[in-house]
């Protein structure tokens, strides 16, 4: 049952000026709309209080500027103590090289938070205060579901800096992981949720550069609500600089991309946490981290190439891989790529890499002895990788890389040709897992390399693909999803997009794998959203009915997300046509709200460019106002907007009904009134 009442007693839309083609909806009481949150309110400005005001500035905080200085210290902090005059500490939760993070309450709101206490002699650097600073700005602007909210970076009276974060209740995917195996829809609701929360951080400027398992939340244990922890404050990204927090590696070894580790120019950005998600994703694939290494040798070793994937589901390999090339020239070039399917960047030849060595690096509790050598062994001869089943498990505590000097290691050098990485399976057709086993995949047999010599002559290429063939191509590609409406565009040069919808996460990548493959021609999905069933139907009943005169619907959020109690105000315009308009709430359980015409009332004519809202953001509504307040269902919903020449139905339908009932009713009624309805759709979020 949809949230989202209409209570008796309504009347007809009223003019609010005979110029303005304006009219507003009016309801005698308060309404319910499932919807969205998660959103931390963050304070504005302490209670008043005799001691000095703590600043919520994060550029420059300042504490007291009188009296005697007192040096820091986290003993101070038990439960109860209150931070800022407003958090009161309720529980320690970790305790880290950076400092301590607390579980706090706000004395006025009853909200809770997260605060992350600074060491005090960390603190006192200089260097690290500058880029403490510079990142916890930037990560207070950084707004999305999919990243834990940044309040302010605070300092108080006694000097000790905190940085007061959103908090996050759940289980960590790392946890979650040991626990289950995840299905290929979830896994690639994971790969989109992370991606979308860094792809609001890198247009920030701020790259995490320690994406694991570790660092993601999975609120109500579900990977559409995944959030990311832990943001790399105070981490410097200059190739071979030491990361300034405590001189730690930043990033654990078994999830560092080859930059991380001083390869191809060590330059840190967006692309490396591109890699490390790669490899999340396949660690929560096949329930365990990759093997990347356990010795300063063979996790170099194991960035030469593609890391053999043979043990992730045939269905995912093809949407990971991309993700994992050792060049970050390679890979999807951002986060927004990723998302779009972008296709990478076509493969780079292999670096000419200078004889300089990367930074060193040591393990705390190695697996195996660094040995006295000069160079990294030649490469392995490429052959079909065998599934790996031994056990990587990280090495709790030790598995932290340093960077730092090791006392007569010697220097690792890099071969400059990386060995190929294993054949990668591609999908074909859209297809459904509908378990979390693991399917068995069987290993291709890899034809030798042959030995050609120089004086050998290649084989001619083949004629050049004509435009018209590819386009037919693409479109057989397009062809084959249910609930999906799809077109291609194609330029003279064989670059082009498909835009339009498909149903499914699964369906969405299985798409952009296959038009990969569609022969000599670059083409990327780029216009393609997932609308989700009973949506797709929606649009699918509303395709021959879109145009460019259609009605429009505008939000009181730009961004069309919204939180539980939040208030939904729309303002719907007519089109450039007189007509008889409909609105109607749509929620991701199928069940419809009849927004207008109101309930037991007959639609009504309404001018050509007139703007209809319904209802209202005010505190303190009229007596007939209406108000759509935000609740449960929480997800994706879809408003459906109407102009027809002439009423839709014989009669006003029930206030709520499934879609299941009122699809086939709006199917038969547009077949009757003809060419002449036009009509749009808008999705919106909504969130805990």
């Amino acid at each position: 049952m949809s949230g989202l009442t209409n209570p008796p007693g309504n009347d007809l839309p009223a003019s609010k000026s005979a110029d303005d083609n304006e009219a507003t909806i009016f309801a005698p009481q308060p309404a319910k709309l499932a919807a969205a949150g998660g959103e931390t309110v963050a304070p504005t400005s302490p209670p008043a209080a005799a001691d000095p005001a703590p600043s919520t500035d994060p550029a420059t905080p300042t504490g007291s500027t009188s009296g005697p200085k007192v040096v820091p210290s986290l003993a101070s902090i038990t439960t109860g103590a209150i931070l800022a005059h407003t958090y009161e500490i309720e529980a320690l939760l970790a305790r880290g090289g950076m400092g301590e993070v607390y579980r706090a309450r706000h004395t006025e709101l009853g909200s809770q938070h997260a605060i992350k206490v600074i060491l005090p002699q960390l603190a006192s650097e200089a260097r690290f205060i500058s880029l403490f600073q510079e990142e916890a700005r930037k990560l207070r602007r950084v707004r999305d579901d999919a990243v834990v909210g940044y309040e302010g970076l605070f300092l108080d009276e006694n000097g000790l800096r905190y940085l007061v974060m959103e908090f996050v209740d759940g289980p960590s995917l790392a946890h979650v992981m040991a626990t289950r195996r995840f299905s290929t829809t979830e896994i690639l609701q994971l790969r989109d949720r992370v991606a979308r929360g860094l792809a609001a951080a890198h247009e920030k400027g701020i790259y995490h550069r320690d994406i694991s398992p570790d660092n993601i939340i999975l609120v109500e244990d579900r990977t559409d609500q995944a959030k990311i922890i832990d943001f790399g404050i105070a981490k410097s990204t200059e190739p071979g600089d030491r990361t300034v927090v405590g001189q730690d590696f930043a990033g654990k070894y078994s999830w560092v991309s080859p930059e991380q580790l001083g390869l191809y120019g060590g330059t840190v950005d967006g692309r490396s946490d591109i890699y490390s998600l790669g490899l999340v994703l396949a660690a929560a694939a096949i329930g365990r981290p990759l093997p990347m290494g356990n010795s300063p040798i063979s996790v170099i070793e194991a960035r030469r190439g593609v890391p053999d994937l043979s043990a992730v589901p045939e269905e995912l390999r093809a949407v990971i891989a991309p993700l994992l090339e050792p060049n970050p020239a390679d890979r999807p070039q951002s986060m927004r790529d990723l998302l779009a399917g972008v296709p990478a960047p076509a493969r780079s030849a292999p670096p000419q890499v200078k004889q300089e060595p990367p930074p060193d690096f040591d393990f705390l509790a190695p697996a195996e002895p660094a040995k006295h050598e000069t160079a990294l062994p030649p490469p392995r001869p490429v052959e079909a990788a065998p599934a790996k089943r031994r056990s990587m498990a990280p090495v709790a505590g030790a598995a932290v890389v340093a960077v730092a000097a090791i006392a007569g290691a010697g220097w690792y050098f890099l071969r400059p040709t990386p060995p190929a990485a294993p054949p990668i399976a591609r999908p074909v057709t859209p297809t459904a897992q509908t378990d979390a086993t693991q399917p068995q995949v069987q290993q291709q047999p890899q034809t030798p390399p042959s030995q050609t010599t120089p004086t050998q002559t290649a084989t001619a290429p083949g004629p050049a693909p004509q435009r018209e063939d590819v386009l037919a191509a693409a479109q057989q590609v397009t062809a084959g999803y249910q609930c999906a409406h799809l077109t291609v565009s194609l330029g003279d040069d064989l670059k082009g997009t498909v835009s339009g919808y498909v149903a499914s996460q699964l369906d969405l990548s299985s798409l952009r794998a296959n038009l990969v493959g569609v022969r000599g021609a670059e083409i990327a999905a780029s216009g393609v959203q997932v609308l989700e069933r009973p949506f797709c139907t929606v649009a699918q009943l509303l395709d021959t009915n879109t145009t460019e005169d259609a009605p429009a619907v505008e939000f009181n959020r730009s961004t069309k997300i919204y939180h539980d109690g939040d208030k939904l105000v729309l303002n719907a315009r007519t089109g450039d046509r007189d007509g008889y308009l409909y609105v109607d709430y749509i929620d991701n359980t199928g069940s419809v709200v009849h927004m207008l015409p109101l309930p037991g009332k007959p639609a009504a004519l309404i001018k050509a460019g007139t703007r209809v809202t319904l209802g209202t953001a005010s505190p303190t509504p009229k007596p007939n106002e209406k108000i759509y307040e935000v609740s449960e269902p929480f997800g994706a919903n879809m408003i459906v907007t109407f102009v027809s020449p002439k009423p839709l139905f014989d009669k006003s339908r029930p206030e709520q009904e499934s879609f299941d009932q009122y699809g086939d009713a709006l199917d038969a009624a547009l077949r009757r009134t003809g060419p002449g309805v036009i009509s749009s759709y808008s999705l919106f979020e909504t969130h805990k």
